[in-house]
């Protein structure tokens, strides 16, 4: 037999190579997969109000559509003080009462600020102006550590008694179109006692440089 004929016969007789499993699958290129960004988008004060617990509060808003208009609206800011479900439970029937007769929007009015008032700010201002058009007083110094908001004071020349309102137990709740700090009772705004003012720190408005010595830097509500 020639060498010719014998590297022939040995060709025809060779197994075919063939693909295992392992090769195949590592022959094949996985398609790249897009990953498309998904952009969450803050809740509003109103949403905020309802994620922290604040049922009460949500119901309230909901049965006044001036105020729930305002808490959604994206292109304005408002700080809220928002009383808690306890502090709801906790409100005298007299509370309710005087609530009634002054009616529940501007109860609800008198828990907002226009713009965002971080805690750190509020102590800056011994009263600051609401939405319902009267002013709460910010009171810091009755505790130690703690904030204290409310009605003023109705004592003799406004510096005898208490704040009527709450205390702020959460504080700095950033939504979308303003802050929330949630506070342990309900706020209902009081006509001032004649001489109510006397002798006292006039209150200021958010940014306007008054402090509560008048000296104060000026703050800045965005």
């Amino acid at each position: 037999m020639s060498m010719a004929t014998l590297n022939s016969a040995r060709l025809s007789s060779a197994r075919p190579v063939q693909l295992t499993r392992t090769t195949r699958s590592a022959s094949r290129v996985a398609p790249a997969r897009s990953v498309r960004s998904v952009r969450v988008m803050a809740a509003n004060l109103f949403e905020t109000a309802q994620a922290e617990g604040c049922t009460q509060f949500a119901n309230l808003v909901s049965s006044q559509p001036v105020v729930a208009a305002m808490l959604a609206d994206e292109s304005k800011s408002y700080t809220v003080f928002v009383p808690t479900d306890a502090a709801f439970a906790a409100a005298s029937e007299a509370s309710f009462a005087e609530a009634q007769k002054v009616g529940m929007e501007n109860v609800l009015k008198y828990h907002m600020l226009v713009g965002r008032v971080k805690s750190n700010h509020l102590e800056n201002y011994p009263k600051i102006m609401t939405c319902e058009g009267t002013k709460i007083d910010i009171d810091i110094r009755s505790i130690k550590g703690v904030t204290q908001v409310g009605a003023p004071p109705r004592g003799t020349q406004g510096l005898a008694g208490t704040v009527e309102g709450g205390k702020i137990t959460k504080s700095d709740i950033q939504a979308s179109n303003g802050t929330i700090h949630l506070i342990d009772g309900l706020m209902v705004p009081k006509a001032p006692l004649i001489g109510q003012n006397g002798g006292y720190v006039a209150g200021t408005e958010p940014g306007s440089g008054e402090g509560r010595t008048g000296l104060d830097t000026k703050v800045s509500a965005w």
